[in-house]
């Protein structure tokens, strides 16, 4: 968040000023960086001092923290488990109902996406669920 907030988006990847590769680097494609502009300009509104480029190392409020995760939840809702309902109920009409409905709640209930995504906040569902999106937008079926 710091860095798409504080840095131009031609150097969010590269070694700059307050972009050091090897304390804490963009790691996610540019579409999912736009997601963290977007967290973060929320997070500054706010918790200001939150996204400070160099100051911010180390920010750890119980506030902040909960908004972190509360980001993680809207995010998963938004991009990844609406893109699971809509592919596993309304895309597969060719399996029972309750076949349907199994499959949803093993996905949407993986261990791996509750305590990392939403325990730890990281936003690794934006990138599953605009997967997700793509394959259903480019499926002819």
């Amino acid at each position: 968040m710091e860095l798409t907030n504080n840095l131009e988006s031609k150097d969010w990847y590269s070694e700059v000023y307050g972009n050091n590769l090897t304390y804490w680097r963009l790691d996610y494609p540019p579409l999912s960086a736009y997601h963290s502009y977007l967290c973060g300009y929320l997070s500054n509104i706010f918790y200001p001092g939150s996204i400070d480029l160099i100051d911010s190392k180390g920010y750890e409020t119980s506030q902040h923290k909960s908004f972190m995760r509360k980001t993680a939840l809207v995010s998963c809702f938004v991009f990844y488990m609406s893109a699971l309902i809509y592919y596993i109920m309304y895309s597969s009409k060719k399996m029972e109902y309750s076949h349907r409905l199994s499959i949803l709640l093993l996905a949407l209930c993986s261990p791996l996406l509750i305590l990392i995504d939403h325990g730890h906040f990281q936003y690794n569902c934006v990138m599953s669920g605009l997967v997700l999106w793509a394959l259903i937008c480019t499926n002819k079926n």
